[in-house]
């Protein structure tokens, strides 16, 4: 039967099917359907919940006016009407985030160097870490961008291979707490009372420091210091904490 011979009890009956189809084709009824594990893709989830909205609405109109053509007004208005509010997003954005041409001789951003003694043999092999700091040392790292000066700072190791970190009546702390995680743990770029541990250390006077963070170290590390004997012959304090520092990129 062509479209155009249709009665309006026939295009509202049609309407009334095409809502109770967007009703029943839900992602609940699809995902008992045709999803073994009972999970579908975010993709998928989406697809549905659309299709879903759009029989519905289409359903509605032809189920209330028993006209297609009222159908085709209200889409071609709902587009125009998308296309409308496009072009205003569109104008007011070019609006507030005008392009900037590229200069045609813009100088290059300086270039990142590093001096010092930490551009020699800073770190050594280890068989269980990998690598590790150089021990009982005091490396002098300089990072400039172009002449412009970002840090200049001294990283004091002792012979565990840990960074040390000052702290007032050592002989007083009689816990300890043990620091891992990458550079930020180490601290990179600040000196040796400027680090977190030395900061967690000012507020707490009965732990004693052990910095075992180094730039490049993630979970694996940490995990394998853990799990080795060196930690009874390191630390002398019987009793404490460690903590992990990380950063999404570790989990």
């Amino acid at each position: 039967m062509p479209f155009k011979s249709l009665s309006k009890n026939h295009i509202r009956l049609l309407g009334l099917a095409l809502m109770l189809a967007g009703l029943l084709l839900n992602v609940w009824t699809l995902t008992a359907l045709f999803s073994s594990d009972g999970i579908l893709s975010p993709r998928s989830v989406v697809i549905i919940w659309i299709a879903d909205v759009v029989l519905v609405l289409v359903g509605l109109v032809l189920a209330l006016s028993g006209s297609l053509g009222t159908l085709l007004n209200a889409l071609i208005g709902v587009i125009f009407t998308a296309l409308l509010l496009y072009g205003i997003e569109l104008f007011y954005y070019r609006l507030n985030h005008p392009s900037t041409p590229p200069e045609a001789n813009a100088a290059p951003p300086p270039a990142i160097s590093r001096e010092g003694d930490y551009t020699q043999d800073f770190t050594h092999p280890d068989e269980l870490l990998g690598y590790v700091v150089r021990p009982d040392a005091q490396i002098h790292s300089i990072k400039k961008m172009g002449d412009e000066v970002i840090y200049d700072v001294v990283y004091t190791t002792d012979s565990y291979h840990r960074r040390i970190t000052p702290v007032d009546n050592p002989e007083q702390r009689d816990k300890f707490m043990l620091f891992f995680g990458d550079s930020f743990t180490f601290g990179e770029g600040v000196h040796d009372n400027e680090t977190l541990p030395y900061y967690v250390a000012q507020d707490l006077p009965d732990y004693m420091p052990y910095n075992y963070g180094l730039s490049g170290y993630g979970p694996q590390q940490m995990l394998a210091k853990l799990q080795s004997d060196d930690l009874a012959t390191e630390v002398t304090e019987s009793d404490g904490i460690a903590i992990y520092i990380f950063i999404d990129a570790h989990v």
